[in-house]
């Protein structure tokens, strides 16, 4: 094993300084928070961190604290990035808001490792951050080129993984590269800091994290929670026939007679070609003298980075209103004037939503709106294991705690007659509050072990879906 290098000290005093520091760096009105703060410093110790905070709490400047320290010039970090689209675009933040050298190492630049960004560059210390996938850290060429490379050996910094939620949501099947990424830690030093970041860290998805990662017993365990309360959050069932889209008319003004008029919007749609239907419909519903003037678009991996590259850029101008996206602009992208954010249809667990929803009013002062409209189904559906608690009554008052087997098959519960209606089911559907009336005394609690995490709670319950968010998270 190669020998533990040795980098110049940092005081204690300096370190005390790091949100003063941080500050005049990066020319902010306010100290850093005491959540980058301790996790910067941690960095710096050697130390691991994970990291729970909401989307657009500046997680970000967590990765280039370390940099402030004279001492750090030269020295690498790794940050693990999910998605390309989010990989250049931190490229940019990185750059433009903190002046520091980054580089995207990912599919879209077919040379990556020989020409447009020479092993060598990486190694010798020319970019302070290398963004980088799971998949494209494990590579051979990478792991030879670069990781065994003895100066870069002496450079390395910190590992970074950012959404590292996705290390327990999709390591098991749907990129495999992500519950290995602890394997990483063997071709380091053995004292360089592990960060782990995420909005949406359950319980559950924290302790299969730790593991993972192979933290050990002692670590920085930083939880800010992920409230957004200039964010306001509404759950509405489907009304209309789901294959006409029309619950979505509303994110298009009755009154719209110019691109202007439309409030920013994303709406996330997890199937692609149900997606491109509400593009069609959306732009159906605009003035003939709008519809070609590309203000509602597609965003979704199955189109070229180029465009999505683009795509991205016209909607921070203003020329595109209504994105229509999978979860290829579910994370992470730092888009500061979303007023807007709808998702079509249950996803596959609440953490999904808060990502998504997480998208919406970034820039400071600003106020936004996260829209659920899901499925007339999901007020019929009792939360797994739970038919043997939940009152048959329609105004029942008891509190239905949602139980899940471990299990992805468990067969669903179905709710008795009149549970739909006290648990949310008519909300919106018509201007008379009496028809849309809940029973507020519900109060529905969540098993840490749900499939879900909580969605369905969510969905149902009477009482504040902000407290769901807290018990969940």
């Amino acid at each position: 094993r190669r020998p533990q290098p040795s980098f110049p000290t940092i005081s204690e005093e300096d370190k005390a300084k790091i949100g003063e520091l941080m500050r005049k760096y990066c020319n902010w009105s306010d100290d850093a928070q005491p959540m980058q703060q301790e996790s910067i410093v941690a960095q710096v110790d050697a130390e691991d961190v994970i990291l729970h905070a909401p989307t657009g709490s500046g997680k970000t400047a967590v990765v280039a604290g370390p940099y402030v320290f004279p001492e750090n010039k030269g020295r690498v970090t790794i940050f693990v990035s999910p998605l390309i689209a989010l990989q250049e675009e931190m490229v940019t933040t990185f750059k433009e808001e903190y002046k520091l050298e980054a580089v995207a190492v990912n599919s879209s630049r077919k040379a990556s490792l020989k020409q447009t960004m020479r092993v060598s560059d990486i190694c010798e210390g020319k970019y302070s951050v290398v963004l980088i996938s799971p998949e494209m850290l494990q590579t051979r060429r990478f792991i030879d080129g670069v990781l065994r490379d003895d100066e870069f050996y002496h450079r390395v910094l910190a590992l970074v993984i950012d959404e590292a939620h996705t290390i327990s949501h999709w390591g098991a099947h749907f990129r495999k590269k992500y519950s290995s990424l602890g394997v990483v830690r063997a071709f380091l030093p053995p004292k360089t800091s592990v960060v782990a970041m995420s909005a949406s860290f359950t319980p559950r998805v924290r302790r299969d994290v730790i593991k993972k990662l192979h933290f050990g017993s002692e670590y920085h365990d930083i939880d800010e929670g992920n409230n957004r309360p200039n964010v306001a959050i509404v759950v509405r069932a489907c009304h209309r026939q789901l294959s006409s889209f029309a619950d979505l008319d509303f994110v298009i003004p009755s009154d719209v007679q110019q691109p202007s008029d439309i409030p920013p919007t994303f709406i996330y749609c997890d199937k692609k070609d149900e997606g491109d239907l509400i593009v069609d419909h959306l732009r159906n519903k605009l003035p003939p003298d709008l519809r070609e003037l590309g203000v509602v678009r597609p965003f979704n991996a199955s189109l070229s980075h180029h465009y999505r590259k683009n795509a991205l850029q016209h909607f921070r101008a203003g020329n595109i209103r209504i994105m229509v996206c999978t979860d290829a602009a579910g994370m992470g992208c730092n888009i500061p004037n979303i007023e807007v954010v709808v998702q079509w249809k249950l996803p596959e667990k609440l953490s999904m939503f808060v990502q998504r929803a997480g998208r919406a009013a970034r820039r400071r002062g600003m106020k936004g709106l996260a829209v659920l409209l899901v499925e007339p189904s999901a007020y019929t559906e009792l939360p797994q294991d739970t038919a043997a608690t939940a009152s048959t009554s329609a105004a029942s008052t008891s509190t239905a705690r949602a139980k899940s087997s471990k299990k992805t098959t468990t067969r669903k519960s179905r709710a008795p007659a009149g549970y739909a209606k006290a648990h949310g089911r008519s909300r919106g559907r018509n201007a008379d509050a009496t028809a849309n009336a809940i029973d507020r005394s519900i109060r529905m609690a969540v098993d840490d072990l749900a499939e879900d995490e909580g969605l369905i709670v969510l969905v149902q319950t009477g009482d504040c879906r902000r407290r769901v968010l807290a018990d969940v998270f």
